[in-house]
């Protein structure tokens, strides 16, 4: 697998600096609520067991997604921070011009941030997830590995 990860994040042009180890899923987490087949962090790629008995192309095809998630640093702790603060703003700004407005409005400017932090989230989840499935199918350069992954 660590092969695999290479060529992934080599062809995904990804500093030798930035590249990630491929490590199998922890047990805990395995065997909790989480199902994931593979799950990209800052500091490895995370695989379920299960991912080895799949055909090779379904295999490259989920490391190299995952590797996109990598390349472009979407578990990030900055870019989950980015949102988070964003709607922290808003609610402090909400809060501090509650006196100079009425206290009900004050409380629906706070849920509306609350609400359009979390879409907001949502939105770029799917956005991150839908650029690492294109990306990931382009740099594999190889049909049957997309039908496999497909």
């Amino acid at each position: 697998m660590q092969e695999l990860g290479r060529e992934a994040q080599n062809a995904l042009q990804i500093p030798v600096g930035r590249q990630v180890p491929i490590y199998i899923l922890p047990a805990a987490i395995e065997n909790g609520s989480i199902c994931a087949v593979a799950v990209a962090t800052p500091s490895a790629i995370y695989i379920n067991p299960e991912l080895l008995n799949c055909p090779y192309g379904e295999q490259r095809a989920i490391i190299f997604h995952e590797a996109v998630h990598i390349k472009y640093g979407d578990n990030s702790v900055l870019s989950k921070g980015i949102l988070f603060s964003g709607a922290c703003l808003a609610m402090i700004l909400s809060f501090s011009v509650r006196h100079k407005i009425s206290p009900h409005l004050s409380l629906l400017l706070s849920g509306i941030s609350v609400i359009a932090s979390v879409n907001a989230n949502e939105s770029i989840d799917k956005r991150n997830e839908r650029r690492a499935d294109i990306l990931a199918c382009t740099a594999l350069n190889c049909s049957e590995c997309v039908e496999e992954f497909a």
